[in-house]
């Protein structure tokens, strides 16, 4: 059986945990769940084998988390859980002096990126650092890197290539197991300083790692191979699933309250609305306009990536026998896509006016993580418990045949 899986999709989390949800889909990894913090703080208690955390804004997921999350983490590995992190989810469990993220202090890595002084950035200065206390984490190029791989047990090629959107460069402790080093840049890298300098903080050093914490693990990716365009790093992430056993048991599943009809109705609306948005959406990419929330840059064209992750599922959730879903979960799905709708034309009339948007971006950011979450919930609830039926059923017409 494959092993179930939390994905972390709260306070601080950005559209790269997205990409997760692709890879895990392609790969039959339908054991999913999404949790923000408060499901985190309460981790000791909910029955999965690896926990994933993305990226986005380290700072605000150390904040939100708070010394209850980090008791849950060491809980949950200590004992024998996964973590995985890639990029703002590698540098949290990293020992750190700064206030937060002093909380998480799990895996003994030196961050290779960090300065005392910034340098000069070549481009994208809105994305290009991060202050940490009085000292800078910045980001020397983004886009496609090539890795060299050290770990041919899970996977056989010498290299394989990854985008690099502002993880970290590792120096690790002798505890830790070097997966994957920076090996060379290729045509498709962005360089934000001098390429020597970004040759001197990447070549060589940590890009993935695996550290034992108890009878648990933790992996760091500085790269996001979660990645969909990127078929091998995929591969690897896969491979660092493949061996956990899942210990789950009970499914916790949610009996469906609604009929046929009502469900078919759920997915005509969200269809609509979602259909509504897209719309409006694709409008706004144009606009040279972005908003920083926390420590975090986010551009028009982040609100279209969580509606598309939804309108590209809604033909094969309504293929389904039935959708195991609750009322309330119906109830917010209706509400939540029929405010986003509002919210964007408000957003979109603020920016052509060239009147405040920050506020109204913000709101509809936190209200998009919040639909996908729930509709996620739903979906991988309902495919995981369809697909384990025709497996069950497929196994007693082969028993049946054999009798």
């Amino acid at each position: 059986m494959k092993p179930k899986i939390a994905v972390y999709v709260g306070t601080g989390s950005s559209h790269s945990w997205l990409w997760f949800v692709d890879v895990f889909e392609k790969y039959s990894f339908y054991d999913l769940i999404f949790i923000n913090e408060y499901g985190i703080q309460q981790y000791q208690h909910v029955n999965c084998d690896a926990l994933v955390v993305s990226g986005g804004d380290t700072f605000s997921i150390a904040e939100s988390l708070g010394s209850q999350g980090a008791n849950s983490l060491h809980h949950f590995v200590n004992q024998g859980g996964v973590y995985i992190g890639s990029c703002a989810g590698a540098y949290l469990p990293m020992k750190s002096s700064k206030p937060h993220l002093n909380l998480f202090n799990f895996v003994g890595i030196k961050i290779a990126n960090l300065s005392k002084f910034l340098p000069e950035a070549k481009q994208m200065q809105h994305k290009f650092y991060a202050c940490y206390g009085c000292d800078y984490i910045f980001h020397p190029v983004r886009e496609e890197i090539r890795l060299k791989n050290h770990n041919k047990s899970l996977l056989p090629e010498d290299s394989l290539f990854a985008p690099l959107y502002g993880g970290p460069s590792m120096i690790p402790s002798l505890n830790c197991e070097t997966i994957a080093s920076y090996d060379s840049f290729t045509t498709k890298t962005a360089f934000l300083v001098e390429k020597e300098l970004a040759e001197k903080t990447l070549y060589q050093k940590a890009a993935i790692i695996k550290s034992s914490y108890g009878k648990g693990l933790f992996y760091l990716f500085g790269p996001h191979l979660e990645h969909p365009k990127f078929p091998k790093a995929n591969q690897l992430l896969i491979e660092t699933l493949n061996p956990i056993k899942s210990q789950n048991i009970d499914q916790n599943q949610i009996s469906s309250s609604a009929g046929s009809s009502t469900n078919k109705n759920l997915i005509h609306q969200l269809k609509r609305e979602i259909s509504n948005s897209r719309i409006i959406a694709v409008g706004l990419e144009t606009s040279p306009q972005y908003w920083l929330i926390g420590h975090k840059a986010y551009e028009p064209a982040k609100i279209r990536v969580y509606l598309e992750s939804i309108w590209k599922r809604l033909n094969n959730l309504a293929k389904q026998s039935f959708l195991l879903i609750d009322s309330r979960e119906e109830k917010e799905l209706s509400l939540y896509s029929k405010k986003i709708t509002q919210e964007l034309k408000i957003l979109k009339k603020n920016i052509n006016n060239s009147d405040e948007s920050f506020s109204i971006a913000t709101a509809i950011f936190s209200k998009l993580k919040i639909m996908n979450q729930i509709f996620f919930n739903v979906y991988f609830r309902t495919l995981n418990l369809n697909h384990n039926n025709s497996i069950n059923s497929e196994a007693g017409e082969e028993i049946e045949s054999i009798q």
